[in-house]
């Protein structure tokens, strides 16, 4: 669903920038979907953290597809890259592979947020016989609603992984300069930070169930003894945490600050599900990717079902 002010603020910016693009917001949606929420959570970070730093340094800003705008010129350049074609026809995230040619190309591109004031009344908060209105911002922004399912969801992050950090570096390698491959390090990453992430998860409980049973039971634990041999390695625990702390926060204030307070709280331990979901999605992209390359054959794009997000529960 497109915000009725984003055809007027491309039409302002498209003759100085060849791309210009809005954040997505997914629908706010009945926290029962959890996995809908992951993407609330992951586009708020991103969209309002991620894009709009590296937008600010410079660096590779890609496109979210639904949100973008090209100029004439952009599409002329993307049709002699691509050899008649503005679009990849063999990219399975044609928006981003768009994006990074846009960029290498040395056109101008910008990622703009913003809001409108807006004024809605409270909620039956009545103040001496007067309802009192509240002052609210609205994103000019593209809604949309995601998949619901884990099953879906793991579909089209697939897609998503397989061409961001395969096929893209696959095909492109790593051109540009500094800041753009520390924007592409940050987009492949995920191949091996995902599965990273999941080894993390089962070191963690597998110390925690050794503390705890060197706490009940005579012995001191192994990990005991092993920060006493390595004072090094609590201080390396104690970095990593508070980074987890630091980025936990982050995640929690920009999803309440579309979503609310609650929606932002139950991002925390939403991490941990999403996670969890992240690294299926690298072991099935690899997976499917190496596959494709063994027997060569073309990688298939796998379809996600879309809905209108109306009336949703």
């Amino acid at each position: 669903v497109i915000h009725p002010y984003s055809l007027k603020l491309y039409n302002i910016e498209i003759p100085d920038y060849d791309m210009v693009q809005t954040p997505v917001i997914p629908v706010a949606v009945s926290l029962k979907y959890q996995t809908h929420w992951i993407y609330n959570d992951e586009f708020a970070e991103i969209h309002l953290k991620d894009i709009t730093a590296r937008n600010m340094m410079g660096g590779f800003v890609p496109s979210a597809g639904v949100g973008t705008a090209l100029s004439r010129r952009a599409l002329n350049t993307l049709e002699k890259i691509n050899g008649g074609s503005p679009f990849s026809k063999n990219s399975l995230t044609e928006d981003y592979d768009s994006a990074l040619k846009i960029h290498l190309a040395h056109l101008k591109t910008r990622f703009l947020f913003k809001t409108l004031p807006q004024t809605k009344p409270a909620k039956k908060w009545i103040w001496f016989g007067k309802t009192i209105n509240k002052s609210t911002k609205e994103y000019i922004a593209t809604r949309s609603l995601f998949p619901k399912t884990y099953r879906a969801a793991l579909r089209q992050r697939t897609r998503w992984m397989m061409g961001i950090s395969l096929q893209e570096w696959n095909n492109i390698g790593w051109p540009g300069d500094f800041v753009t491959l520390y924007s592409l390090a940050h987009d492949r990453k995920s191949v091996f930070s995902n599965f990273i992430t999941l080894i993390a998860y089962l070191v963690s409980v597998y110390w925690l169930i050794d503390y705890i049973y060197g706490e009940f039971f005579p012995g001191t634990p192994v990990l005991s003894q092993l920060l006493a041999q390595h004072p090094s390695a609590y201080v390396l625990i104690v970095i990593c945490s508070s980074f987890m702390i630091i980025r936990l926060t982050q995640r929690f204030l920009l999803t309440a600050r579309i979503y609310g307070f609650w929606a932002g709280l139950t991002s925390i331990p939403r991490v941990f599900y999403a996670n969890f979901l992240n690294a299926n999605t690298a072991f099935l992209a690899i997976y499917l990717f190496l596959k494709a390359k063994f027997f060569k054959k073309t990688i298939q794009w796998i379809k996600t079902t879309n809905a209108f997000p109306t009336d949703i529960k």
